[in-house]
């Protein structure tokens, strides 16, 4: 069996059909998201001291990996990383969407093909179904 996993965000990004019957991805960073992710982390840093201070320097590990990959470019690479990491593990019964080439990706905007298959929440809904 094989299982196509396609990276998903917080909000759908828009699927454009190119003139020549190929569809992508056009993924732009809002510039506010930035200051909302800072203020989250803040809020969440504040509660956890107070409730369960032993686990701020978890806290403080996942503020980093957030705000690395609010810069397109790393998020790109640690999906290459992961996809590396899926067809050693898996070999070839998941596959991972291709990354995006390098030269499509900017700090804030991301251009990708389109990959048809199942979303890992997909998933999960049918699991616990």
């Amino acid at each position: 069996m094989l299982l196509i996993l396609v990276h998903s965000v917080l909000s759908t990004p828009p699927v454009l059909t190119l003139s020549f019957d190929c569809q992508v991805i056009v993924k732009v960073q809002y510039p506010e998201v930035s200051a909302h992710y800072a203020a989250d982390f803040d809020n969440l840093e504040v509660l956890a001291g107070f409730l369960f201070p032993e686990t701020l320097p978890m806290v403080a590990g996942l503020r980093k990996r957030h705000e690395g990959e609010l810069d397109f470019r790393q998020e790109a690479a640690s999906l290459r990383e992961c996809r590396a990491n899926a067809e050693k593990r898996f070999k070839g019964q998941v596959v991972l969407p291709a990354v995006p080439e390098p030269h499509l990706v900017r700090q804030r905007q991301v251009l990708s093909y389109s990959s048809r298959g199942l979303r890992c929440h997909s998933i999960r809904k049918a699991r616990i179904s």
